[in-house]
């Protein structure tokens, strides 16, 4: 089994840190000189089969400074430990113990290690800009946030704005902070993964805050061309009242003078 104490990362582990597997064995009875010994075998992404790493003599349980076992009282049961030093070719990795008891082979269930990630290739987003070393300066609107989050990064990842050396905001994978306008203040963004100081970085980033004049001129002329609209509407609509207005007075006007000139003569 995997002792995942050894790492503060909750699902990852990050290049160089110590990975520790555990493992049991226990032989039913009595076993020959020759099956003494159990192999530790891995398996590679890069491959397809099983491969030995190292064997270790149940007699001379000290003898490897990495692959270890204590004997359990008088019986033929046996704690195994290695050690290692976890590198990228590891990632992902399959492991197993490997014996024989009476001349028969046997293996234990296979255990993965996790992915080994590579400090350097923590990838972080300010604003949805990658963060790095080149990136020397942001530039935000007025009332505009700062946010910084952990895009690609082992987990727990801790997000870190710091603001005049002094103030700091932080959070588990993303953080915000709204700069007052007109901010002349000093910015540093960084992250500290794993629970651990000796895995951060820090980037430190000139915020300039934009004025939004040429919005509020687009404002005001957006205000004024509706206004105007709207005043043209009405009096389209005036207009088509009047019309209306005229042509029924006119239509009426007219019609009671022809009636009057269709009258019998007796009725006049």
């Amino acid at each position: 089994m995997l002792n995942q104490s050894y790492s503060k990362c909750e699902l990852d582990i990050l290049e160089n840190e110590k990975i520790v597997l555990e493992g049991d064995v226990c032989f039913y009875g009595d076993f020959e000189e020759d099956e003494m010994h159990i192999t530790i075998e891995h398996n590679l992404t890069t491959s397809v089969t099983y491969n030995s790493y190292s064997t270790l003599f149940l007699n001379h349980c000290d003898a490897s400074s990495y692959f270890k076992c204590t004997r359990d009282g008088d019986l033929n049961s046996y704690r195994t430990t290695l050690v290692l030093n976890a590198t990228k070719d590891l990632s992902e990795s399959h492991w197993r113990l490997a014996g024989t008891f009476k001349k028969t082979p046997y293996y234990s269930t296979p255990v993965q290690l996790p992915k080994i990630l590579d400090l350097s290739k923590v990838l972080m987003r300010l604003n949805g800009q990658t963060l790095s070393k080149s990136n020397t300066s942001i530039a935000i609107k007025e009332d505009e946030e700062l946010t910084l989050c952990c895009d690609m990064a082992p987990s727990p990842c801790l997000a870190v704005i710091t603001v005049n050396h002094t103030q700091s905001f932080s959070n588990q994978s993303c953080v915000s902070h709204r700069p007052i306008k007109s901010d002349k203040s000093t910015y540093m963004f960084g992250y500290i993964v794993c629970g651990d100081d000796k895995y951060s970085q820090v980037f430190p980033i000139d915020v300039n805050i934009l004025q939004v004049k040429g919005e509020e001129s687009l404002g005001i002329i957006l205000g004024v061309v509706f206004g105007i609209g709207l005043i043209v509407l009405i009096i389209f609509l005036i207009y088509c009242q009047l019309k209306r207005t005229i042509e029924y007075l006119v239509k009426y006007f007219f019609g009671r003078i022809s009636q009057a000139n269709t009258l019998p003569q007796d009725d006049r």
